[in-house]
């Protein structure tokens, strides 16, 4: 690599379009909060300068492919107005009816693959919303009240759906998380460098992503393990990227703090900015466990199929059934394209398989080395600093790692041609020559893996 030649002819105009690209989201959002610290403007108006700032963004990026989002937002609210019971399953096959049409039947395959991580957004709130107006029961029988008690007004959801601070790049957010953004929680340093801190290193994983993994390790024949290491970490860096812009966006914006109580002479409220997180790089790139890049991944998603999808099933189907059920949720929610269909269902699939086999191990080694760690008051003999059970989390964070540079590598372009299949999205032959080129090693270890948890 010429440390030269990356530097200034890659870094540094990677950076400035990184600038241009996410300063006008983050700077909308902060002219929002300004706007709500200002105090003179009723809470509709300011709903109404949410959504305008919101389409303004999204007719930025995607132009004409605004409309699909108004078409959505509109259908789902007269459902909102019209039904009395089941809003939230009918909002859901509606929306995933919607997806299939726009993507199937509708939008060329380029364009609809440049709006569908926003409209996957929009999805989500719409579809979360929906469910938290429903009436539940819980496993006795009893009925169990709605999240939210009334469907909001139009300009609230108007607000909701297009809120710039969380629909171009995400995150979700739930609408009662929404709503915080009305509050006039203080300009403050802390939130200053939140959102700095979260922005910045949009820009420093765009600069990894483009100019660092894409170039290291190029493909010889002896190399195609670290050329598809570097492939798939090129195209992790590339999520943190998007990541972290949606969290210094929706920081930006007023929304993500928690409030404490004080109380002294006079009672105060105090706002922390700091626990707010859609990515945890370091739980992907050194993961103790598949389930922990599940988790960590994008916490805000992860939320949502825990608390929409996997929750729901699980009393129906069982754990195995309600995780494989959360995975297909989550394929047929990111659109028809067996590229990602096979990488999210095939890191579902090795999760449990993984989950299990590391509890079998626990038992038959009495050693704190199960995919979650282990509480400090646990039963067995051998601790997580033991060096037994260090050795064998050693190997699973290792084996997770060649997993994901297995999977990962689908969305890795290694050439110019390969870039312009990725705009429209990797075909069914082409995922499978890809993993041919890997002689389809990770599915047979998993397969391994499963065999050795059934002996155990």
């Amino acid at each position: 690599m010429d440390i030269h030649w990356i530097l200034y002819s890659c870094i540094v105009p990677v950076t400035v379009q990184g600038v241009q690209i996410s300063l006008p989201l983050v700077g909308i959002s902060v002219l929002l909060r300004l706007c709500v610290l200002w105090g003179r403007l009723s809470s509709g108006v300011i709903n109404t300068l949410a959504a305008l700032l919101g389409v303004g963004a999204l007719w930025m990026f995607y132009q004409t492919g605004v409309l699909y989002f108004a078409v959505l937002c509109l259908l789902v609210y007269v459902l909102l107005q019209t039904l009395t019971k089941h809003k939230g399953a009918i909002v859901a096959i509606v929306c995933v009816s919607f997806l299939i049409i726009c993507e199937g039947y509708i939008e060329q395959a380029e364009v609809w693959h440049r709006v569908r991580g926003s409209f996957l957004v929009l999805v989500m709130k719409v579809i979360s919303l929906s469910f938290d107006l429903d009436v539940t029961t819980n496993k006795r029988g009893e009925r169990i009240p709605p999240t939210i008690a009334a469907v909001p007004s139009f300009d609230s959801f108007v607000a909701y759906c297009f809120f710039p601070g969380t629909l171009v790049f995400g995150p979700f957010v739930t609408y009662t998380e929404h709503s915080k953004f009305l509050t006039k929680s203080p300009l403050s340093a802390p939130w200053l460098y939140s959102v700095l801190r979260s922005w910045l290193l949009c820009l420093l994983c765009l600069a990894m992503s483009s100019c660092v993994f894409s170039f290291l390790f190029p493909e010889p024949a002896w190399n195609k393990w670290l050329a598809a290491y570097s492939a798939a970490a090129s195209f992790r860096f590339s999520h943190y990227f998007v990541s972290f812009l949606s969290e210094s966006t929706v920081l930006a914006a007023g929304i993500g703090y928690q409030t404490s109580t004080t109380s002294t002479h006079r009672s105060s409220t105090s706002y922390s900015w700091s626990d707010f997180a859609v990515v945890r790089p370091l739980f992907i790139e050194l993961p103790r466990s598949l389930g922990t890049v599940v988790t960590n991944w994008n916490l805000p998603m992860h939320l949502f199929l825990k608390s929409y999808v996997f929750k729901p099933s699980i009393s129906y189907l069982g754990k195995f059934g309600a995780i494989l059920c959360t995975y297909i949720a989550s394929a047929v929610l990111h659109g028809l394209n067996f590229q990602l269909a096979a990488v999210l269902l095939s890191i579902g699939v090795y999760a449990y398989i993984e989950n299990v086999l590391r509890y079998r191990l626990s038992v038959h080694l009495n050693a704190c080395v199960m995919d979650r760690p282990c509480p400090i008051n646990c039963s067995h003999q051998h601790k997580k600093g033991s060096p037994l059970a260090w050795i064998v989390n050693i190997f699973f964070t290792l084996l997770a790692m060649f997993h994901l540079a297995y999977l990962g590598l689908m969305f890795g372009a290694q050439s110019h041609s390969e870039s312009e299949l990725q705009a429209k999205g990797f075909s069914m032959f082409h995922t499978l020559r890809k993993w041919s080129h890997l002689n389809f090693l990770s599915h047979w270890v998993a397969l391994v893996s499963y065999f050795i948890y059934l002996l155990l």
